[in-house]
């Protein structure tokens, strides 16, 4: 348990960075931080020193861990006698799943209104110029996305 403890205090201040990157999963706070701390430690950790290292309680470990198995995030293996739990996924997954939800509920409903106004011709010559440049930036940044997303699913594919 030192082990962990001692390689936990020194990547805990990445475990606010991976939950703000976790924030589109809408999972609830704990689940998140459980979540992060066995992507960040990257090997399996036991259920007890799950409830060590994060302070919670086993009922709020146990419903965290169903929960995270039951969306297949994490993963209970059988190590000696004991179980533990490790990620099912690894940080650029959690990376692409971001920039997926980015571009389905951010980037393309927004591209999709600004051409609506356009069309609809709604504003001035002045502002529907700016809107049509803005536009286009995010069809650009929408479509360099898509690629990154294709590229590394094509790429883990293979592996």
């Amino acid at each position: 348990m030192d082990e962990y403890l001692e390689l936990y205090r020194e990547v805990s201040p990445l475990v606010k960075l991976i939950q703000d990157t976790l924030k589109h999963l809408n999972l609830p706070y704990s689940c998140n931080l459980i979540l992060s701390t066995l992507i960040l430690l990257q090997m399996g950790i036991s259920f007890r020193d799950i409830t060590m290292l994060t302070g919670y309680t086993k009922s709020t470990v146990s419903a965290c861990l169903n929960l995270l198995d039951k969306i297949s995030m994490v993963s209970k293996v059988k190590r000696g006698r004991k179980y533990v739990y490790q990620t099912k996924v690894d940080l650029p997954e959690i990376l692409l799943l971001k920039q997926k939800a980015m571009l389905a509920t951010e980037i393309e409903p927004l591209r999709s209104k600004i051409d609506s106004i356009i069309s609809e011709q709604k504003v001035r010559s002045e502002i529907s110029e700016r809107l049509i440049k803005l536009s286009s930036k995010l069809k650009t940044l929408s479509t360099h996305l898509h690629q990154l997303i294709t590229a590394y699913e094509e790429h883990t594919s293979r592996q």
